[in-house]
């Protein structure tokens, strides 16, 4: 039996067709989810969605360029979910990292969340030294009555349950663990 727990569900993802972009992206698809990716590599995106059965289009956006952002959100219209896990993964002095893309900085998350008509939730998967963690709740009651959640970062096999159980949930705000 097919689980479609998001069936007639639309989801955008930005930063789509990264190291936790695509996972989730494959996983919504695989309830039933409708997917719009976007993010800055067009061409990555389309791999990704080339792997998906379902419903998927694919936008560039730039979620640190307020008009790149604001012309996406006029032309992706509404979304049940938006989620954002452009994350930046990397080798640094201390070995193996993430680093904090604009897009996971408070600006960028508020701008997505603002021009995009989003009506279930908003999950945010930042770099781990984000503002996004410590503003959740204050984003929370800007953006209500849509949920905001914030999944702190880890392995791609434990945060993609994480945002896809929050897709669900009836708590106003979340910052999880993964």
């Amino acid at each position: 039996m097919v689980d479609a727990r998001l069936s007639g569900h639309r989801v955008v993802i930005v930063g789509g067709s990264g190291r936790l972009g695509r996972p989730v992206a494959l996983a919504a698809s695989a309830l039933g989810a409708d997917l719009l990716l976007a993010g800055r590599d067009v061409r990555r995106l389309e791999w990704t969605a080339a792997e998906i059965d379902g419903r998927v289009e694919v936008r560039h956006v730039d979620p640190a360029d307020d008009a790149s952002t604001e012309s996406f959100a006029r032309q992706a219209g509404a979304a049940d979910h938006l989620v954002s896990v452009a994350t930046e993964w990397g080798y640094g002095p201390e070995g193996f990292e993430w680093a904090p893309a604009p897009v996971t900085e408070i600006g960028g998350v508020v701008l997505l969340a603002w021009h995009l008509d989003v009506r279930g939730s908003l999950t945010v998967v930042p770099g781990p030294e984000s503002v996004v963690s410590r503003l959740v709740c204050a984003l929370a009651s800007a953006a209500a009555p849509v949920r905001v959640n914030v999944v702190s970062p880890g392995a791609a096999r434990d945060v993609v349950p994480a945002v896809l159980d929050l897709f669900t949930s009836t708590t106003t705000a979340a910052v999880v663990s993964a």
